[in-house]
């Protein structure tokens, strides 16, 4: 999984189990992550699902987007639901 190659998978969706309850918490790991995709873009487009449905471009807009609204509200609460 794409995610969790570039080690934000537990962070973006299971922040609950490695104890992520601030959204300040989340900046340095979706820092690395987003900078892990951006770094090796060709890596992690072999993960691209055939039907579209995951893709790399996704990912990035979705953690670009995510740490933004982190950086601007570090002190919100972060829940995942499942």
């Amino acid at each position: 999984m794409m995610a969790d190659e570039a080690g934000i998978y537990e962070a973006l969706w299971r922040p609950d189990e490695v104890g992520i309850t601030k959204a300040s918490q989340l900046i340095e790991p979706l820092t690395k992550g987003l900078n892990a995709l951006l770094k090796n873009s060709a890596r992690f487009k072999e993960y691209n699902s055939p039907n579209g449905w995951g893709t790399y471009e996704g990912l990035v807009d979705f953690v670009r987007g995510y740490l933004d609204a982190c950086i601007a509200n570090p002190d919100s609460d972060v829940e995942a639901e499942r």
